[in-house]
């Protein structure tokens, strides 16, 4: 893999990014004996950067699925990028590792506060998913994913609403916003406004779960959000 690494040819180094993930995926606990070595080469390459923004977003995707010591360092420095598909991948570097999640310092809030108003609908919602899921308490962080709750874009509601959902603001405003988007078109992001809802004890639950509608897909059989209602409502 080292060879590949700096091939002059991108499709190469994307190459060599695949077969890292697959190292990570393929093998697990103690049977991957190549973990250190995956984590170590993607942190390296994630410090020096690549000149092909769709191989260095690859790197910092993989990357997450690593122990890497200093994820958010790396984040902060690509929060700026000028690819969007690189900033995309810089929410979820700067996510808590902790259980329970711990609130996030000043520099990490402020790159994501800055990465929840970017013009770009995928960086938009991983900024926002990771805010809506790590609350820090504070009003800066919900004004914010409730304004990307009224996202115009689809994709960006569905994302934020489904990890706000399952997030632990508890704030009137939150609550709020989601049961705004019980007449949303879009059938996931009405469930989850509803399990949202539930999961709050929000009077507003039975209306919710009354306005859902048909699941468009089988799929949904086995969703743990659609689960939660059809017990709740056979209560």
């Amino acid at each position: 893999m080292t060879a590949y690494r700096h091939s002059p040819r991108p499709e190469h180094r994307s190459f060599v990014v695949d077969v890292a993930f697959g190292h990570l995926v393929s093998f697990g606990g103690w049977m991957n004996s190549y973990e250190a070595e995956v984590t170590e080469l993607l942190t390296a390459w994630a410090r020096d950067g690549d000149d092909d923004p769709g191989v260095l977003a690859q790197v910092l995707r993989v990357l997450d699925e690593t122990d890497c010591e200093e994820p958010d360092a790396l984040g902060l420095r690509y929060a700026t990028h000028p690819d969007a598909r690189v900033r995309a991948r810089v929410p979820t570097l700067l996510r808590s590792r902790a259980t329970p999640p711990a609130p996030p310092d000043a520099a990490v809030r402020a790159a994501l506060l800055v990465l929840a108003g970017d013009d770009d609908r995928a960086v938009r919602t991983s900024a926002g998913r990771v805010m809506g899921a790590e609350h820090d308490g504070g009003a800066a962080f919900t004004n914010v994913v409730a304004r990307l709750l009224r996202d115009p874009e689809v994709q960006v509601r569905a994302g934020v609403a489904e990890a706000a959902a399952a997030g632990d603001d508890r704030s009137p405003e939150l609550a709020d916003a989601l049961a705004a988007l019980l007449d949303d078109h879009d059938f996931d992001t009405r469930l989850s406004a509803a399990y949202g809802l539930l999961r709050r004890g929000d009077p507003r639950t039975g209306d919710a779960i009354g306005r859902l509608g048909q699941p468009p897909h089988p799929a949904y059989e086995h969703d743990h959000r659609l689960s939660a209602l059809f017990r709740w409502e056979g209560c």
